[in-house]
């Protein structure tokens, strides 16, 4: 059995096929007798430490037995529908308004320059009634 600063990182270090051979634990000396009876096959190695049996989360064998058609058949919705929730922060307000501020000023420059031009055109056009002598 490996041996460490902590108990953990020895158990981390130590192969399987040694807790499965009473004189490799008893060499440790701080654990007891255990009655071992055989196992079921494992997909893991007698030679794997157990840092690498958990970095493969313990997980013998994985399935996946997704079945959306039996889940709709089952439950039967009249509908399905999901939604989307969008939070605003504070930064991407503040550049809404801005670029709001920024298109509103635009526009009414512009508008602003054809009311004086439209203005000007009507005041410097003659008025014919105006002209005539009154008789």
């Amino acid at each position: 059995m490996m041996s460490g600063c902590y108990p953990l990182e020895s158990i981390l270090q130590t192969k399987l096929n040694c807790f499965y051979d009473q004189n490799c634990i008893d060499s440790n000396g701080n654990f007891p007798k255990l009655n071992i009876s055989t196992l079921e096959k494992s997909q893991f190695n007698v030679n794997s430490t157990v840092l690498s049996i958990l970095k493969n989360l313990m997980i013998e064998e994985y399935k996946s037995d997704a079945s959306y058609e039996n889940y709709f058949n089952q439950c039967r919705p009249l509908s399905c529908s999901y939604s989307y929730i969008e939070t605003y922060n504070v930064t991407q307000t503040l550049l809404y308004l801005i670029s709001l501020y920024g298109g509103l000023a635009i526009i009414t420059h512009y508008l602003a320059i054809i009311c004086v031009k439209i203005y000007q055109h009507k005041r410097g056009r003659i008025n014919p009634e105006a002209l005539q002598p009154n008789t």
